[in-house]
């Protein structure tokens, strides 16, 4: 399935869901404007799940997704230099997408994000069939971004001459830092209704482009990946993550990992950085810590049963971990939970 989408010219008030509406014609959806926000809830037969975009100030937008699609789903379109930076943060899933000119595709997993500034390019998306998926997308005027700047230069110039009226495009993958995570869980997580909800999510918003700027300042990116993987190597490495996540609390080795996934210990090392952006274990540990976390919030399990339960044997290492992680220890964040 694929739909062909136009940013609208008359701004951002209403931002995700005017660009929605040319979709509405192809009965994929149910839609509802309320007085604080936008929904879009998928039709059974096209997949399940929704859109909800609360409103914020003029100039940005926010759309929060959490959805499985029953086809392939793909949106593609022409982007202006006037066209809002967009700013996707993908929690969990997978998704694929093509910018720029010459053409330069991506692959994003869960616990990573990225930023695009498109001018006068095709870019396409696309979200796989029977995949879960939840993301938060963020959109921002390029006049909004220049309103802070004031003549600043500490951006980087390949993304200053993006948000000016030219024909440039810019492009910027990472890794989700854990203040970025923890951002979001507070905007998937919103404590408030109305008139504060709003003013909440929009400082988390602004929050969230402020680290994902500081990333890309300093450099930090997904890494540069070499020769391409194998269709077979690439199967394998998904099913190796596959087996980790199901032995969470106790998992194999790497040397039992590449066995099990059927691939060698090598190619499972650099291609597994290629594909989620980070090492094996890395990988497994900031998944242990968002499950700790989740865990903690849910407030039925002490520290001690949920240190057992992710995988560690010993409560001080646990906790060390999760501080240096989160920068907060987990006796105190689930205390600090308790209040909102």
């Amino acid at each position: 399935m694929t739909i062909e989408l136009t940013f609208p010219r008359n701004g951002m008030q209403q931002g995700f869901p005017k660009l929605l509406e040319q979709m509405s014609s192809a009965n994929l959806y149910l839609y509802e404007i309320g007085r604080t926000e936008a929904r879009l809830e998928w039709l059974q037969e096209i997949g399940q799940g929704s859109f909800r975009f609360p409103y914020l100030r003029s100039g940005l937008q926010i759309s929060v997704e959490d959805q499985q699609m029953k086809e392939d789903l793909v949106l593609q379109g022409q982007h202006l230099y006037s066209d809002p930076l967009k700013f996707y943060f993908l929690i969990s899933g997978e998704i694929s997408g093509i910018v720029g000119w010459p053409a330069s595709s991506f692959v994003l997993q869960g616990g990573q994000n990225c930023l695009t500034a498109c001018g006068g390019d095709r870019a396409q998306m696309t979200y796989y069939a029977d995949r879960a998926y939840s993301a938060i997308t963020i959109l921002l005027a390029p006049e909004f971004l220049r309103a802070f700047l004031e003549g600043k230069s500490d951006l980087p110039q390949s993304l200053l001459r993006a948000i000016e009226p030219s024909a440039e495009t810019f492009f910027h993958a990472s890794t989700t830092s854990p203040a970025m995570q923890i951002a979001l869980h507070q905007i998937l997580h919103c404590p408030y209704e109305g008139v504060i909800a709003q003013i909440y999510i929009e400082s988390k918003a602004l929050e969230l482009v402020a680290l994902k700027l500081s990333q890309i300042g300093e450099g930090v990116k997904l890494p540069t990946k070499n020769a391409p993987l194998q269709l077979r190597d690439l199967d394998c490495i998904h099913n190796a993550k596959e087996i980790l996540m199901s032995n969470i609390e106790s998992p194999p080795s790497l040397l039992e990992l590449a066995k099990k996934a059927r691939i060698n210990d090598y190619k499972l090392k650099i291609g597994f950085r290629e594909v989620f952006g980070t090492t094996v274990f890395g990988y497994l540990r900031n998944q242990r810590m968002e499950q700790a976390r989740q865990l903690l919030l849910e407030q039925q399990m002490n520290v001690s049963e949920v240190a057992q339960t992710v995988g560690y044997a010993s409560l001080s290492q646990f906790s060390t971990a999760f501080k240096h992680y989160f920068g907060i220890t987990p006796k105190t964040y689930q205390k600090d939970s308790r209040s909102l």
